[in-house]
């Protein structure tokens, strides 16, 4: 399968689950987190903020076949420092294959 011929299956694959549906209309990521040279993860976030759509984008050959709808959480940053109320500050992001990626690692696509 052609790298435009998967696209095309995640946009369909978009429009009929997630466009307008707690997401925007459009097959467009919000953010990308780069892994190597050849390719990264794509986050499109929720209206509310809650969720987030994740697909791998590492090259023709190794692209997602489908996107993965991943609830937002929070874990305990421990080497953050706490604040003077003794609370330790909150990493927020999502898992994605068995792995945890925050938020703040992902650059925002406008």
């Amino acid at each position: 399968m052609t790298r435009s011929a998967i696209l095309s299956q995640l946009e369909e694959q978009f429009n009929n689950d997630f466009a307008n549906n707690g997401y925007k209309p459009e097959f467009k990521p919000d953010g990308t987190m780069t892994q190597c040279n050849f390719g990264g993860i794509l986050v499109i976030v929720g209206n509310s903020g809650d969720s987030v759509i994740v697909w791998s984008d590492w090259s023709d050959e190794a692209i997602s076949h489908e996107l993965t709808e991943c609830e937002i959480e929070y874990q305990i940053n421990e080497e953050g420092d706490e604040d003077e109320e003794g609370y330790k500050p909150l990493i927020h992001g999502f898992t994605f294959q068995d792995t945890f990626y925050s938020l703040d690692d992902f650059m925002r696509i406008d």
